[in-house]
């Protein structure tokens, strides 16, 4: 917000203007504590305000809440803040959730191609072994530390990994991923229709689009990994992000609003 516009809501502005921007300065502290003003004075530190307003105009906006009207319409977005607040520490917690499985996921994927790298290797180094035995002999060794033999019509022994293990590993974290996933995008779905209708501040805005995207990011790069060729048919698939379905009814919302007051 420009501080011309800041400043003919404090001097011209109807009540509920500055309700709404004394709300958004709460709403700019509420998303990132750097957004405070404050300083370090005779060792003490002092709170001068937000980047947004002094304490001398939070001041005045808050005394100018005096009609009864006007206090009905400021407790009413402070109760849907308050349930903003109370969902928004949920749905922090999955998204971190999810971020910790995609690191699961992503492990088990960085693990498995290490061990594809071992099986070339391996297999390159047995295609210079011309003795038979010792071949078969390094062939063994290999498969002690993992893999399986794999041989095909009219060729010599080679190794070869057994992806039904990586499968199997990675079959519970991404289950898991896939109910958080869902939650998550439901928790976004609630937030854009609250923050259309009922508490329209923009750091909040703001804030829920940055989160969707990284969650966007995470479930597209879950996908990537547990999406392939070679899939089994019976393995969990998580959807891509705009297939996640999301259903927000009128006793959703009231639910909660319910959770501020």
């Amino acid at each position: 917000m420009k501080r011309k516009d800041i400043e003919r809501i404090l001097k011209q502005g109807s009540v509920r203007q500055k309700i709404k921007l004394y709300m958004t300065d709460i709403a700019l502290v509420n998303v990132d504590l750097d957004n405070i003003d404050d300083e370090v004075r005779d060792e003490e530190l002092n709170i001068k305000g937000t980047k947004l307003l002094s304490e001398r105009e939070r001041d005045m906006l808050w005394s100018s809440i005096k009609d009864p009207k006007d206090i009905k319409y400021y407790n009413e977005i402070k109760t849907w803040n308050q349930s903003f607040l109370w969902f928004k520490d949920k749905f922090s917690i999955d998204l971190m959730k999810l971020q910790g499985l995609f690191y699961v996921i992503a492990g088990l994927e960085e693990a498995e191609t290490v061990e594809a790298l071992r099986r070339d290797l391996v297999n390159e180094i047995l295609d210079l072994i011309p003795d038979e035995k010792t071949r078969e002999k390094a062939l063994n060794k290999a498969i002690e530390y993992g893999g399986k033999e794999s041989q095909k019509k009219g060729y010599p022994k080679y190794l070869d990994i057994d992806r039904s293990l990586y499968w199997t590993e990675l079959k519970i974290p991404t289950e898991m991923a896939i109910e958080t996933a869902k939650s998550c995008k439901g928790y976004v779905a609630m937030f854009k229709i609250l923050l259309a209708n009922k508490l329209p501040l923009k750091p909040y805005r703001d804030w829920v689009k940055a989160k969707e995207k990284h969650l966007e990011r995470l479930i597209t790069n879950i996908y990537k990994i547990t999406i392939l060729e070679d899939t089994p048919p019976d393995f969990p698939k998580i959807e891509s992000y705009e297939e996640i379905g999301t259903k927000i009814t009128d006793e959703d919302i009231e639910d909660f609003k319910n959770a501020g007051v």
